[in-house]
């Protein structure tokens, strides 16, 4: 026979996520009590009621039970996300090299440049909306003085992101040193 699997022991954001997750149970179980509360009460309504009530009520009852059936499946993928944390494997089996203090300082310089750089993007990018919304109303002969500069505005973003892309690899370079291959001259 297989042996149930055991929770290891959570982080806190872990235990965090789950907790919220609890709740959301509890308050989607709490609803489902409610509205099967009241298909039971259309129920009652559906014996007792003239005969053109009868399809209103049916058809109240139909929605109520696809209600029921939509919260049962978010019910279930709660359950089963709560499961996947719980019983899953730690994320990192051996520990991270130790960053000495020089390259710590240098990463956070890095870090600080990458930040800059994200704001100068959403600038650019406010930029090229606001002359994509200029163009379209814009008359002919201004047409192609706004095209240039959504052109321009383009180029400058993809180098932004290059830069971002260039300055995390040097980063990840730093933080996680590849082991180098034995040489003649450490022999």
């Amino acid at each position: 026979m297989p042996v149930a699997p055991t929770p290891r022991p959570l982080t806190t954001s872990e235990k965090h996520i789950v907790h919220i997750f609890k709740k959301k149970i509890t308050k989607f179980v709490h609803k489902v009590s409610v509205v099967k509360r009241k298909i039971t009460i259309l129920k009652n309504n559906l014996i007792v009621a003239p005969q053109p009530r009868r399809p209103i009520i049916k058809r109240k009852i139909v929605k109520l039970t696809k209600i029921v059936k939509r919260y049962h499946k978010t019910i279930r993928h709660f359950k089963k996300t709560i499961k996947r944390i719980v019983f899953s494997k730690p994320a990192f089996s051996k520990p991270a090299p130790k960053v000495n203090l020089q390259e710590n300082k240098t990463i956070n310089i890095f870090k600080h440049k990458v930040n800059k750089i994200i704001r100068r993007v959403k600038i650019v990018k406010k930029k090229i909306v606001h002359f994509q919304r200029v163009y379209r109303t814009a008359p002919a002969p201004r047409r192609l003085i706004i095209k240039k500069k959504i052109v321009h505005f383009r180029r400058v973003y993809k180098k932004l992101v290059k830069k971002i892309v260039h300055i995390k690899r040097t980063i990840r370079r730093i933080s996680q040193p590849v082991p180098k291959p034995i040489t003649k001259k450490d022999i």
